[in-house]
């Protein structure tokens, strides 16, 4: 019975170190990909603030006007624009 007892016990016992193992080895993996996607975050910020640095110098009124002077062109007049029915 003492036998029985003490099998018993080691078993539960291998048991929950086998959880605990289990359980730190994917707690470990679950950090390693937090660190990966924040990592991943943090580029993706600071490559939305370039693209919103370039959307607001490329759509610049006065950069925009400079270059419709230097290539000579005018606004449309209504006349020029059509309709998909008449194209």
């Amino acid at each position: 019975m003492r036998w029985q007892t003490g099998a018993l016990l080691t078993s539960c016992a291998v048991l929950a170190i086998g959880g605990m193992i289990q359980t730190r080895t994917s707690l470990t993996e679950l950090k390693r990909e937090r660190r990966a996607l924040q990592t991943e975050q943090a580029q993706m910020r600071e490559a939305l603030t370039i693209l919103r640095a370039e959307y607001a110098h490329l759509t610049n009124p006065q950069r925009l006007e400079r270059l419709a002077t230097s290539f000579k062109l005018t606004p449309l007049m209504p006349k020029q624009l059509s309709s998909w029915e008449a194209l």
